[in-house]
């Protein structure tokens, strides 16, 4: 691998780096030889699971949320009413959250904590790509045999909506 990085000029801070690790912690995950997952900690617990009560707060919530995409199955229409709050707000006026909402919130916060795991991607091996299309949504699972390697979503909209999927 060095003799790559030094046939591409890459420059290393050896102070910095560390080789032979089994676990390293990059940029809130956590990556060993089973997959990666995320880190969940103490903090995100409580960013997830705080009294939503402003624009800011929705906007903060969702790019959280957004930030583990790759491990929640569905995430876009998951979160679709909390999106929705947003929907016609420009003001930072006060905001009713449901218990839907708030149930939901504390769904995506147990799967974030106890059941994420991606997979590394075998290239040797076939993959499959499952897609669903429900009302709100555009949803994708990527995997190899009992594998999941990543989910994909996006909320659909405007007049993405009127169109049939099969």
């Amino acid at each position: 691998m060095l003799k790559r990085l030094l046939e591409h000029e890459v420059k290393i801070n050896f102070e910095k780096s560390k080789i032979g690790m089994k676990e390293v912690e990059v940029l809130g995950y956590r990556v060993n030889n089973k997959g990666i997952f995320p880190i969940f900690t103490d903090k995100t617990s409580k960013l997830l699971n705080r009294n939503i009560k402003t624009r800011k707060e929705v906007q903060r919530l969702v790019g959280l949320l957004n930030w583990y995409r790759k491990f929640i199955p569905n995430l876009s229409e998951r979160i679709c009413e909390i999106t929705n709050l947003l929907k016609g707000r420009k003001d930072d006026k006060k905001i009713t959250v449901t218990r839907q909402i708030k149930d939901e919130i504390n769904k995506l916060s147990k799967i974030i904590a106890n059941e994420s795991k991606l997979d590394f991607p075998d290239f040797s091996k076939k993959f499959t790509l499952e897609c669903d299309a429900p009302d709100m949504g555009i949803g994708s699972v990527l995997r190899q045999e009992d594998k999941i390697i990543g989910y994909y979503s996006k909320k659909l909209q405007g007049p993405e909506l009127n169109y049939k999927y099969s």
